[in-house]
């Protein structure tokens, strides 16, 4: 019985203020019915006895789901420090692997993404600052496409995360992706694959667009002041909006492109260009017209990057 009273006072000692008043009203009212209702009590204390038994449980239950929390939450900071290891290898395949296991982490744990974004972004920097072998190139162009696709569900937020500034990737094979919202300036795509990728609101001021190719590319919205587009093939480009301060369109084929509300264009720019004669740049600013260079219809894309 003394066990009893010791169980009852150290769990009573436990408990909040308001938790303390809870429990002496139900005690009291217990009291109260034993009194006024004696044939009850042996319900009464079967009763008692399953409600303590079910708040022990629920105790221990809680318990249990802390524990587990825990548990997983070192395997997950395990699993990160693994992957950050293996980020940091010189051997292009280990990185790789480091690669994927950010993607897996990033997609099971959503509190982990924005971390695992800047990480992938900061090591693409780093990696992608100077001309690569082909394997190199491969490993980067894996991670640009892993950085996307973790980076999507984002939107806005990309332009604070996804920093891939001075970034090489010269020859790289880009198309479809979205690239939306990155900070991109003086980053190199000469000759490198783009067409249909989503390039909308990304700053790519100062940014090396030669001999790229960009058909069907969404750049709606983005900052390309001084940008290079030397020969590059924008037909049907959505230049819509974008910011063109300086641009270089020297032998750029703009054959469809759309250019309403571009701002800062200029006929010099426009006449370093080439269209296709019967398919000029449409939404042109107001007195601005086509360029006077025609294009040979269709030109080829470019061949994919030696692997």
């Amino acid at each position: 019985m003394q066990r009893i009273w010791q169980t009852i006072e150290s769990w009573w000692r436990s408990q909040n203020s308001g938790e303390r008043l809870t429990a002496g009203g139900l005690a009291f009212l217990a009291v109260v019915f034993c009194f006024a209702f004696p044939d009850a009590m042996r319900s009464l204390i079967l009763l008692g006895a399953g409600l303590v038994g079910w708040y022990f449980l629920d105790r221990r239950a809680q318990a249990a789901d802390r524990n587990a929390q825990a548990a997983e939450q070192g395997v997950t900071v395990e699993r990160l420090t693994r992957a950050l290891e293996q980020l940091a290898s010189d051997t292009p395949s280990i990185r790789l692997g480091g690669i994927l296991g950010l993607e897996r982490i990033a997609h099971t744990h959503e509190e982990e993404r924005e971390n695992i974004i800047q990480i992938l972004s900061a090591r693409i920097r780093e990696i992608a600052a100077e001309d690569k072998e082909a394997e190199e190139r491969k490993y980067i162009e894996t991670a640009v496409f892993i950085l996307a696709g973790i980076a999507e569900p984002l939107a806005d937020m990309k332009v604070w995360l996804c920093r891939l500034q001075k970034a090489n990737l010269r020859s790289f094979s880009l198309d479809g992706m979205d690239l939306s919202h990155f900070q991109m300036e003086k980053a190199d795509f000469g000759y490198t694959r783009l067409a249909g990728t989503w390039l909308a609101q990304t700053n790519l001021e100062g940014a090396i667009f030669e001999g790229a190719y960009l058909d069907g590319a969404n750049l709606e919205n983005a900052k390309m002041d001084n940008t290079d587009f030397t020969g590059a093939q924008m037909n049907g480009a959505n230049l819509t909006g974008t910011w063109l301060d300086g641009a270089n369109f020297e032998g750029a084929n703009i054959s469809g492109a759309n250019f309403r509300g571009a701002s800062y264009l200029t006929q010099e720019q426009l006449d370093q260009a080439v269209c296709e004669e019967s398919n000029p740049p449409r939404n042109l600013p107001e007195g601005l017209t086509p360029p006077a260079s025609f294009a040979p219809a269709s030109p080829p894309p470019p061949p994919e990057p030696a692997p």
